[in-house]
């Protein structure tokens, strides 16, 4: 699907644009998210896609309108969208595992993001800020076959936030029987069925979450971490004594206080635990700066996205 006369001219103007090293461009005409996601879908010049394009809405609705817009113009175009908190720490709810191992996703691709691939963004999301890039970077690994799993398996994807289960159904789970180990990593779109001869991987099988049947093969894997909330030794008395600093600013329920204070002893965790992000690391970071390269960045309706940004 090509539409020469109107997408071309764009395409040059902008290729324009760029000869002359014009940093910020403006274009007028429609805040509509339909006409963007026709270009970003269509577009095939060199200069334009030399880079990953990162989109920032207004709204995580118009986000999500983006996506689906941009998936009907050409379904595969590689499409990431950055989910946000919807959900406030004085609500008594917490952020579903589903909202946040999509995060996870989104940054991860977005530290191997290749030129031409879509990011999309709320202005919201955006300011939610999240674990370090060297921190997520650290904590990735890539399992290959031929090659050795970790040491005490469990106690390695238990320090990445993932949960034992008896069967992996979602994100962020993993089940170990005798040679065969199942994981559900936020950088995958299916789990994963590793086959083990002793503690060398074998196979690697993707699978269905549904019925569990093994299906095709894969060389490779990345393995992530679940939360954005990682314990780690080194600072473990750091997380505790800002928590404890932070109760005597404020009123407080003591036994549920206490209760929160003892599960960060114990690095459980525990539902909520994401809103306690600022105490893991000494600098959170945007979604904007876990990308390894420079991008092409959209504002769709600037008007718009200030005014929520405010």
């Amino acid at each position: 699907m090509k539409t020469e006369l109107v997408h071309t001219r764009l395409e040059t103007l902008l290729e324009r644009a760029f000869e002359t090293k014009t940093h910020k461009i403006q274009a007028l005409g429609s805040s509509s998210e339909l006409p963007l996601a026709f270009f970003l879908s269509q577009t095939y010049s060199k200069q334009i896609n030399v880079l990953p394009h990162f989109v920032i809405t207004h709204s995580h609705r118009s986000a999500e309108q983006l996506r689906e817009f941009v998936q009907f113009f050409d379904p595969n175009k590689t499409c990431h969208l950055f989910n946000h908190f919807d959900v406030s720490p004085y609500s008594g709810l917490y952020p579903n595992a589903r909202t946040i191992s999509d995060r996870l996703r989104f940054l991860f691709r977005a530290q191997n993001a290749r030129p031409g691939e879509i990011f999309i963004s709320s202005v919201q999301a955006l300011c939610q800020k999240t674990l370090p890039f060297a921190e997520l970077n650290a904590r990735t690994s890539f399992w290959e076959c031929g090659t050795e799993i970790p040491e005490n398996i469990a106690s390695f994807l238990n320090d990445l936030g993932y949960q034992s289960a008896p069967m992996v159904e979602d994100l962020g789970q993993y089940a170990l029987r005798g040679g065969i180990i199942d994981i559900f990593s936020p950088a995958q779109n299916q789990p994963v069925r590793i086959e083990l001869f002793g503690d060398q991987i074998e196979t690697l099988r993707f699978f269905s979450p549904e019925d569990q049947r093994s299906q095709e093969e894969t060389q490779r894997i990345a393995i992530v971490p679940a939360r954005e909330t990682l314990f780690r030794d080194e600072h473990h008395e750091e997380l505790l004594k800002g928590f404890r600093a932070s109760l005597s600013d404020r009123a407080c329920d003591r036994a549920e206080s206490e209760e929160i204070l003892r599960s960060l002893v114990l690095k459980n965790t525990f539902p909520g635990l994401e809103f306690l992000l600022p105490y893991f690391y000494s600098k959170l970071e945007s979604a904007l700066e876990h990308f390894n390269s420079a991008l092409n960045v959209w504002v769709l309706d600037p008007v718009d996205v200030s005014r929520c940004s405010d």
